[in-house]
């Protein structure tokens, strides 16, 4: 895919809480991208972790533990905004898969329709051990991509509730109009949703439902505080197999 535009700075928003080793494998995927564009992660790790840093495509923000998600998750993208001069902000699970052509086709997707966001229509998932191909209309929060423009007008909900991250999407849909689908650039989708397989725990896995507001909180009351530590970009042992399921042949 190239480019048909001036370049615009894409801005990766990963939030992280007490998982190092899955904060490395994101910053892995992030490194891995082949985009043109300008492009920066920020790491923002408010578990006590990681240690603060800023180096070449990376940054990691440390900081008090956020009231909810959706406030950390607005936090990032005034960051992103102010400091980065981001035009999109792409949602990036610090426990999801990324794969090499995921940005690029996001970004030619806004940029060849018009449109304020793109979200897949289907992604791929190991949720049953298997990877396999899944409907993605309503949900994978972490497949979005999104214009400056849409955040301003829809800001992540900080009630804490269980489905902020749907009743984001839906707002969007409403504010901004239909996304754009990256299937229509590449047609091989470029996020793979874990769940089980990360050797550490899944938020959802704390949800009661979808309006369930304690979750949040149990999960900083059940996972351990660990040592902080330097931020190491390394590809886990199941990523580093989807990825060379997927490798071009030479």
């Amino acid at each position: 895919m190239t480019e048909k535009h001036s370049p615009a700075t894409v801005v990766a928003l990963c939030p992280s809480f007490r998982r190092p080793q899955l904060a490395g494998n994101a910053a892995a995927c992030f490194l891995a991208q082949r985009i043109a564009s300008p492009r920066k992660l920020v790491i923002w790790e408010d578990g006590g972790a990681l240690e603060a840093r800023q180096d070449g495509f990376i940054r990691v923000v440390a900081s008090r533990r956020f009231p909810d998600l959706g406030s950390k998750y607005n936090a990032l993208a005034r960051l992103a905004i102010s400091e980065l001069a981001a035009h999109f902000l792409a949602v990036w699970e610090d426990d999801d898969i990324y794969l090499p052509w995921y940005l690029a086709a996001h970004l030619e997707a806004v940029r060849s329709t018009g449109r304020l966001w793109s979200k897949p229509s289907r992604v791929l998932s190991l949720y049953t051990g298997s990877l396999q191909e899944e409907p993605a209309a309503g949900r994978f929060h972490g497949s979005l991509f999104l214009a400056r423009e849409a955040w301003r007008r829809v800001k992540w909900p900080t009630h804490g509730r269980a489905d902020f991250d749907q009743e984001f999407m839906t707002s969007l849909l409403r504010e901004c109009g239909p996304p754009a689908d990256p299937l229509e650039v590449h047609p091989i989708p470029g996020y793979v949703f874990r769940y089980g397989s990360t050797k550490s725990y899944h938020a959802q896995h704390f949800m009661k439902g979808p309006g369930d507001t304690s979750w949040y909180q149990d999960v900083a009351r059940t996972v351990s505080v660990l040592p902080k530590t330097d931020l190491k970009a390394e590809f886990d042992e199941e990523t580093r197999a989807v990825y060379e399921h997927f490798r071009e042949p030479r």
